[in-house]
């Protein structure tokens, strides 16, 4: 896990924005959630839903998740990280920044219905059980 001077500012404000924003009740995101044998990190992960945010910084200055090697990796990563049922959402500055609420809100709604879903329940549609279910 990255001691809290080695956090980015783009993780620091997401972060922010999560504790101003999520519905209250929902678990806050933890940092750098290895998998894969330690080989990777989420930059904030829900381990009881398997949503995982991976920030993307310096995307308009060829920053490095946007060249060779580490854009490979970062494709790497989430490959891996889906193929073990992870939730991988993909969010760059200006997204956080410019518009906090619709993606926090679907971020969130990621996580309460994956958390459900991972509980083993079954899910509700329309709000009807399957036994009650018309036709």
């Amino acid at each position: 896990m990255k001691r809290p001077s080695e956090q980015s500012n783009l993780e620091a404000e997401f972060l922010t924005r999560w504790r101003q924003l999520a519905p209250r009740g929902l678990p806050e995101p933890v940092g750098q959630v290895k998998f894969c044998g330690r080989k990777y990190a989420w930059d904030w992960a829900w381990g009881c839903s398997k949503v995982a945010v991976e920030m993307q910084g310096g995307t308009w200055k060829r920053g490095a998740h946007n060249r060779e090697p580490r854009y490979s990796i970062d494709c790497e990563k989430s490959i891996i990280g889906q193929c073990l049922g992870w939730m991988v959402i993909w969010l760059s500055g200006p997204m956080i920044r410019d518009d906090p609420l619709t993606w926090i809100s679907i971020i969130a709604d990621a996580v309460k219905t994956r958390q459900y879903i991972q509980s083993g329940k079954e899910i509700n549609l329309n709000g009807l059980d399957k036994r009650k279910r018309p036709g």
